[in-house]
């Protein structure tokens, strides 16, 4: 059986991510003390191919997962180089690790008996000939989190207040790490220069003829009308079956955009192990990545001046080389018009794939990116993107931020 994702030190069922998941506690309730006094309930029945294994020593043969994922588990064992080592042995194309760090307030917490940083994980990837990305994933509260008493102020209206304070003036200016997150990409597939091939779908012959075939660099486009309103994903994978055996760029933009860069010449050299977009979101960030213009010459996003690592693109403008696909990338068809990208990104991300915001020059010939927020369609897609990916959870679009209920 081919197994895409392995989640070391999975916890309980609400927070198990892989298609097999690992943890050294049984069952029963892991008990806490301190903040985390109500510890959590494990039950290994309802945790999908559930492993009772230690992290430092996993039963697996080498390469045999594309993902190999971890949560605030590496704080807890006893010897974390080997854990590290253990997870970069399994895994194929990616490693990612995510914990607190040191600097911030939920370090030192009970059963955390390790404190990293970024130098920790720089060293560790040295002496194993690793390349490795690490950004800030959650920066802490400066003042709330270090006042004593707070699990008691936290029950007063008072509290609400002064976090709404420091998350608007305090929390990325000060920027003191409360979480970090490190990914180790183990396969890279540098495209020098390969063409961009265009799949745009259509309903109006007008908006396209005044928008997207005003686009710079339109070499090879495939354009299809959808009058009858077919589900895109639906279209895309037939799109898709043409030129898969190719190598290009392919494309998916909507018919509202204009292109003003020649995508051919920004992805030159881009690794094509990746999903990348127009614009992208990140959970643990409120800005959007990636600067484009709309309708009334306003900006939207932050201007990047190298690619972002993010959680999902925009339907906007979708670019995945056309290998990942022949690596078994495909949409979802049971989403129609809305949510479609983000799944395809979180599909990515258990492949062992990347997902980054790319800058493009651009114009959305549009008001804003969020459609209707509230029709039937939407709000279908938006409930099933919760279901499918309630493990992930919360995850951030360009439209919303899903939560856990």
């Amino acid at each position: 059986m081919n197994f895409n994702l392995l989640d070391v030190g999975c916890g309980n069922s609400q927070h198990a991510k892989g298609d097999v998941n690992v943890d050294f506690f049984r069952a029963g309730i892991n008990l806490q003390i301190g903040e985390q006094l109500k510890g959590e309930k494990v039950e290994p029945e309802k945790i999908k191919n559930f492993i009772v294994a230690d992290a430092c020593h996993l039963p697996f043969k080498d390469d045999c997962f594309k993902t190999v994922f971890s949560s605030h588990t590496i704080e807890h064992v006893n010897d974390p180089f080997s854990m590290f080592k253990e997870m970069n042995r399994v895994a194929e194309r990616k490693v990612v690790v995510r914990y607190p760090n040191k600097r911030g307030s939920g370090a030192k917490r009970p059963f955390h008996i390790h404190y990293f940083d970024e130098e920790w994980f720089n060293n560790v990837a040295k002496r194993l000939g690793l390349v490795l990305h690490q950004y800030v994933s959650v920066y802490d509260y400066p003042l709330s989190n270090r006042l004593p008493l707070r699990n008691w102020i936290a029950e007063i209206f008072v509290w609400r207040i002064l976090r709404h304070l420091e998350r608007r003036f305090l929390t990325e200016k000060v920027k003191i790490p409360f979480e970090s997150e490190v990914t180790v990409n183990k396969q890279f597939n540098n495209r020098k220069s390969d063409p961009v091939h265009f799949i745009v779908v259509y309903n109006n012959l007008e908006v396209l003829n005044d928008c997207f075939l005003k686009s710079n660099g339109l070499k090879h486009v495939s354009l299809i009308q959808n009058v009858v309103g077919e589900s895109l994903p639906k279209i895309f994978n037939k799109a898709i079956l043409g030129l898969i055996n190719n190598d290009c760029w392919i494309v998916f933009c909507h018919q509202d955009l204009i292109l003003n860069s020649d995508l051919r010449l920004i992805l030159t050299g881009k690794d094509a192990n990746a999903v990348y977009g127009a614009i992208g979101a990140h959970v643990r960030n409120k800005n959007l990545f990636g600067r484009i213009r709309q309708l009334d010459d306003s900006f939207l996003g932050h201007l990047l001046l190298n690619v972002e690592p993010v959680q999902t693109v925009d339907e906007l403008c979708l670019i995945v080389h056309s290998s990942l696909f022949r690596e078994g990338l495909r949409f979802d068809e049971r989403f129609q018009f809305d949510f479609y990208s983000a799944d395809l990104c979180m599909t990515a991300f258990c492949l062992g794939f990347n997902v980054y915001a790319l800058q493009v020059d651009c114009i959305h010939k549009s008001k804003s990116l969020t459609g209707d927020l509230n029709s039937s369609f939407y709000l279908k897609a938006k409930s099933h993107f919760r279901s499918k990916w309630s493990s992930f959870l919360p995850v951030k679009t360009s439209t919303c931020i899903l939560e856990a209920k």
